[in-house]
């Protein structure tokens, strides 16, 4: 959110301006843009929408069209349509951001900057997948021409680009994520947890896309870099942890699997296995017969995260329980840990479920 802070910065630098005009409320203006910007540092936008609706039909009475001001409350009502999924109007208010700060700018000027990343991200996802390539490429493009083509500003859009992509657009994701793996090896190279996040995050699309000796580069990657250098949430060392986990799981990797299952436990301690879940999981395969069904089991998760000492509580027929404790024996969860000690937990309990597909 950095580019946004410093476009809304740069806004509130002109709000004095406001004290000159005569035919627009003053304090009816700067309250409402105040509060624009209060519940924007907040991230509520869905209730900055009224606030940037009308911080710009006042600002239509204060300045002329095709003023810088104008542009900068255009891009903010494009902005919160777009953080509310009103495309058609956040696409009206960016593309009329673009033409005002083009014009009193140039089309290469820095200004431009967050409103080709905001046009990216808008059709990121849509089929307009051409003209969000177009607006990324232009935007990156600004920003060389700035900083140089070895910026940790560059670092952190080629990131914020791969994002975009991440839920609509793996290839094109893949591609800014290892842009910015290998910028973030130049610019830090005794490592920098952007660097770390790149890796964790290719190591996630070749899960995906089934390549999983490259998926386990990356992660191992990750978790090195992140040893060294935190990331700001630990979820994401957590998360890289049990990817391997269920990588070295199915490969039978028992040793390795236990490793990183005792990796995630000292992260997440003491912590109660019943409401957890598997960080590897089996599913049984079901028996041949015509019923549906169930079988409860009662076992104890021991200080390596295996399954062992599977009692059989409850089922609702014999038929369901060797498959059950088959795939029970392959689960892996992280291990509870007291005092820094990975320890047993008995008494842990699941039901299978077994019914027809519909």
């Amino acid at each position: 959110m950095k580019r946004l802070v410093l476009v809304l910065s740069f806004f509130l630098l002109t709000l004095p301006s406001l004290a000159s005009a005569q035919d627009v409320d003053k304090t009816s203006f700067s309250d409402v843009y105040k509060k624009y910007n209060e519940l924007i540092k907040a991230g509520d936008f869905e209730n900055a929408l009224e606030y940037a609706e009308l911080s710009y039909e006042l600002g239509k009475k204060q300045f002329d069209a095709k003023t810088e001001e104008m542009g900068a409350l255009s891009f903010n009502l494009g902005l919160v349509n777009s953080r509310n999924y009103h495309d058609s109007a956040a696409r009206e208010y960016l593309t009329e951001a673009l033409r005002i700060m083009e014009a009193n700018h140039g089309e290469n000027a820095i200004q431009l900057l967050d409103v080709y990343m905001e046009l990216g991200s808008l059709n990121a996802g849509t089929f307009k997948n051409g003209m969000a390539k177009s607006a990324f490429g232009k935007a990156l493009s600004i920003a060389r021409d700035e900083y140089g083509d070895s910026s940790p500003i560059i670092l952190d859009l080629e990131i914020e680009i791969a994002n975009a992509y991440l839920s609509y657009n793996a290839r094109e994701s893949q591609r800014h994520f290892k842009e910015a793996y290998e910028l973030g090896k130049i610019i830090y190279p005794d490592d920098d947890y952007r660097t770390g996040y790149a890796a964790f995050s290719i190591g996630k699309i070749e899960v995906a896309r089934q390549k999983k000796v490259s998926a386990e580069k990356f992660f191992l990657e990750a978790l090195r870099i992140y040893g060294k250098t935190p990331p700001p949430d630990k979820k994401l060392v957590m998360v890289a942890h049990t990817f391997l986990v269920e990588l070295y799981s199915g490969w039978r990797k028992e040793e390795k699997a236990t490793e990183h299952s005792l990796e995630i436990g000292k992260i997440l301690g003491d912590v109660n296995i019943e409401g957890k879940q598997a960080l590897y999981a089996v599913k049984p395969t079901y028996p041949s017969t015509s019923k549906e069904g169930y079988a409860l089991f009662e076992f104890t998760v021991d200080n390596f995260g295996k399954v062992k000492d599977i009692n059989t509580i409850d089922f609702s027929d014999s038929v369901f329980i060797a498959n059950s404790i088959s795939a029970l024996e392959q689960w892996r969860f992280a291990p509870r840990v007291v005092d820094g000690i990975p320890v047993d937990t008995e008494g842990v309990k699941y039901q299978f479920i077994y019914r027809f597909p519909e």
